[in-house]
């Protein structure tokens, strides 16, 4: 079964090359359409892994530690997952600072090349290890 946040049921249109997945690999999907038929439907599906989604979401990251375990969440907690320490969550949370602050730089000035920018080139090789891994 897929909910939303608001705990609305969907389902995937039959249409979705995703139709006949029985599994997920990713417990957060994107879509484009939602369609209210008989089910409400939604089109355009693709799975979106964790690290993604935390690099690219526009919620803040914050840093829990519950039972023992070191946990990223986002979205007031909405999306909670665990990572292997402290120090991991805080080089996930400056990844993400540091793509923002690249970003809105390149957003003021469009003309700079965010390759021969050091610091966008870092960031942004970096940005792509991390979700290469993925």
């Amino acid at each position: 079964m897929l909910l939303t946040k608001d705990n609305e049921i969907l389902s995937i249109h039959p249409s979705s090359v995703n139709f006949n997945v029985a599994n997920f690999s990713s417990s957060f999907l994107a879509f484009e359409e939602k369609i209210e038929k008989s089910k409400i439907f939604i089109k355009e599906v693709t799975l979106v892994p964790m690290l993604p989604l935390v690099l690219f979401s526009s919620h803040g990251i914050d840093i829990e530690f519950n039972d023992g375990q070191c946990l990223l969440s986002l979205d007031d907690g909405w999306v909670t997952f665990a990572v292997k320490s402290l120090k991991v969550a805080q080089l996930l949370q400056l990844a993400r600072a540091e793509l923002s602050d690249v970003l809105e730089k390149k957003m003021r000035d469009p003309q700079l090349n965010l390759f021969d920018y050091l610091r966008g080139k870092k960031i942004i090789n970096t940005i792509v290890n991390i979700i290469s891994i993925c």
